[in-house]
């Protein structure tokens, strides 16, 4: 019965067309409920910098984009001078409600916070270190944002940007924590 059915032009076309059916129907399924997609940060256009007390603040606005289905939790955050070693970093201190630290008095501390899938957060996150360990002159210094999600083992870089230091920036964040645009 076999060697008729397979010798019969036609007789598997219903069954390769179901098949095919059926992994389209799990993989379209997969694709818009199940995949794990990237976690997404875009560079920030302004930020905020002090060192006043020996500490070095520094506040980004930062968009978190995640491209899958899949709901996203970052742990925690940190950011780095891409020439110094991760044990330096600035730690994830709180969030604000804006930019512009004088306006926003009242900052959350920091905490995980979700990412759900096809969607943006946009947060106010504040960095800090004691002590400030360096000088920040005037210029462009590359920095790394880094975060621990749910969906990776350790830290990951999450963007990578120049933090471009004005010479009015220079000046005042000795003395000011103010917010500048991030301008080449």
């Amino acid at each position: 019965m076999l060697a008729n059915i397979s010798t019969v032009p036609g007789e598997w076309a219903p069954t390769v067309i179901a098949a095919a059916a059926l992994f389209f129907t799990i993989g379209s399924f997969w694709w818009m409920n199940a995949r794990i997609g990237h976690l997404i940060i875009v560079a920030p256009r302004s930020y905020a910098i002090t060192t006043q007390n020996d500490r070095l603040i520094l506040l980004l606005p930062l968009v978190f984009y995640n491209s899958g289905p899949v709901a996203y939790v970052v742990r925690d955050l940190r950011v780095r001078f891409s020439d110094e070693p991760t044990e330096v970093a600035l730690a994830f201190h709180r969030v604000r409600g804006g930019v512009s630290p004088s306006h926003h008095p009242t900052p959350e501390l920091s905490a995980a916070f979700p990412v759900a899938g096809r969607a943006a957060v946009r947060m106010f996150c504040e960095f800090e270190r004691r002590p400030v360990g360096r000088s920040i002159a005037a210029g462009a210094h590359p920095l790394l944002v880094e975060g621990l999600t749910d969906k990776a083992g350790g830290w990951r870089e999450l963007v990578a940007f120049d933090l471009n230091v004005s010479t009015n920036a220079e000046v005042g964040m000795g003395s000011q924590f103010i917010s500048y645009l991030n301008r080449d």
